[in-house]
């Protein structure tokens, strides 16, 4: 399968998703991915993810976002990366 999804938050994310990381990617098995990512500032899920990737023969991508908040009439400003 050539379609991929990255943008999925887990249940780490507090009040983004509910989805754990082991059932996503049993579920994605299911559906036959060959590669599934996750995106969050909670790097927390990340090791679980990337455990239940490599147990169902996954590629684990992983989207870590960092945000810097400013005080005093400066926007918020954000970072992101991803590791495959």
């Amino acid at each position: 399968m050539s379609y991929t999804t990255l943008c999925t938050f887990t249940a780490y994310e507090i009040g983004e998703s509910t989805v754990l990381p082991f059932s996503y990617v049993k579920r994605a098995k299911e559906l036959g991915y060959e590669t599934l990512g996750i995106v969050g500032s909670n790097l927390h899920a990340y090791p679980s993810f990337a455990d239940a990737c490599a147990k169902e023969n996954i590629k684990a991508v992983e989207h870590v976002i960092i945000k810097r908040v400013k005080l005093r009439d400066n926007p918020v400003s954000s970072l992101s990366f991803h590791q495959e």
